[in-house]
């Protein structure tokens, strides 16, 4: 498995926040392997119903509430994917191994919605698969979603952004994520704010959580 340095974007086409001509609701349309951290979460490899984010070979990041209901053998990761109609060129289906909800996750209120699935293999870095920085300090954000069209044609709109990343560029260019999207009313609707698992109050829990896991692996290993 090759190393890579976090947040880096090497078919991005513009910097993060440059604007371009877009029917996007409040937002703007992505380029192939523009975030290669973006992944989608699958039934089966095949519907969509949730995003997440790559942090390491081996680790995605997503909200509590996509993973909540169906067992993990059912559900699948899709890596380097840009159209979910389409095949795209170089994208990566791995099945699931583990799913960690936060311990005081709450369904009535989404408070503490974050959650850590464990990759069956790791990944294998490329250039539309890459893993995000995950956040120190809190700065502007962005946020990537996946569209559909409206029922004209006219715009697009966002589906399935649960438990996909809201993320700053750093000083040095790379990608920080800050935030994981919750919930929200509608799309854009003013008034109507979405709502984000904010990082910075989840850093020890993401760890711990990391840690705990890969050392019982290595404590589980039969001596040589």
């Amino acid at each position: 498995m090759n190393a890579v340095e976090c947040g880096r974007r090497p078919l991005a086409e513009m910097p993060l926040g440059q604007e371009r001509n877009s029917k996007i609701i409040g937002g703007e349309k992505t380029t192939p392997g523009e975030f290669p951290f973006l992944v989608s979460l699958k039934y089966g490899g095949v519907r969509h119903f949730c995003g997440g984010s790559l942090i390491s070979a081996q680790w995605i990041l997503t909200a509590a509430h996509c993973v909540s209901g169906p067992a993990a053998e059912f559900l699948s990761v899709v890596l380097g994917e840009y159209d979910m109609q389409n095949d795209t060129e170089g994208e990566s289906i791995i099945k699931i191994e583990k799913v960690f909800r936060h311990e005081e996750f709450q369904f009535s209120t989404l408070n503490n919605d974050i959650a850590l699935v464990r990759l069956r293999k790791p990944v294998n870095y490329t250039d539309r698969i890459q893993p995000v920085c995950v956040i120190e300090d809190d700065e502007v954000t962005y946020l990537i979603g996946r569209l559909e069209s409206s029922p004209d044609g006219d715009e697009l709109r966002k589906v399935g952004d649960s438990g996909g990343p809201l993320f700053a560029p750093g000083p040095d260019g790379r990608v920080i994520q800050q935030g994981i999207v919750s919930s929200g009313i509608g799309c854009g609707r003013r008034g109507k704010p979405g709502v984000y698992t904010k990082l910075t109050a989840h850093l020890h829990w993401i760890v711990k959580t990391i840690r705990t896991y890969e050392q019982s692996l290595i404590t589980e290993q039969p001596p040589p």
